[in-house]
């Protein structure tokens, strides 16, 4: 079993996070896009999206103590522990429970403003359909298995 520091226990809900939510493609869904690649002889490509929560916007003010070994420019003032500083986040990190949920946010904005389609099923499969090209995306957290038709759409 993993050890927990403190740290992970100081988020309240309903004070600090309205929902926890991480976008994950169903099983069924997984082996039907798979058995589908093979079928039609599509290509299949799995993705590890880097600092994937990075890329969403915090909705809320969010603190964190300043981490150690994490270096501030400047000189604290007189009487100041730089070890009780805090650093506000505006954007999602690993282990702070807003992380996935701004990230799939954002994740979705830009799959549909490229043509992609969720579908009703599965929130985490997309599906992008166009001149004879089909790209079938499915969303595991940060990350990605994408099936297509064509090597050069993904």
């Amino acid at each position: 079993m993993k050890n927990r520091g403190k740290s992970d226990f100081h988020h309240i809900p309903g004070v600090h996070y309205r929902e926890i939510f991480a976008s994950t493609a169903q099983f069924a869904a997984v082996r039907m896009v798979i058995a589908l690649a093979t079928a039609e002889d599509m290509e299949l490509e799995a993705v590890d999206v880097s600092m994937a929560f990075l890329n969403g916007e915090i909705d809320k003010e969010l603190y964190m103590r300043v981490l150690e070994g994490f270096v501030v420019e400047g000189e604290p003032c007189n009487g100041e522990d730089p070890k009780h500083w805090v650093v506000k986040l505006l954007k999602g990190l690993y282990r702070i429970k807003q992380g996935p949920c701004p990230w799939a946010l954002k994740l979705h904005s830009v799959l549909v403003s490229i043509g992609f389609e969720r579908i009703n099923c599965d929130y985490s499969v997309y599906v992008y359909q166009c001149n004879g090209v089909k790209v079938f995306m499915l969303i595991h957290v940060d990350n990605l298995l994408i099936a297509s038709n064509s090597k050069a759409t993904i």
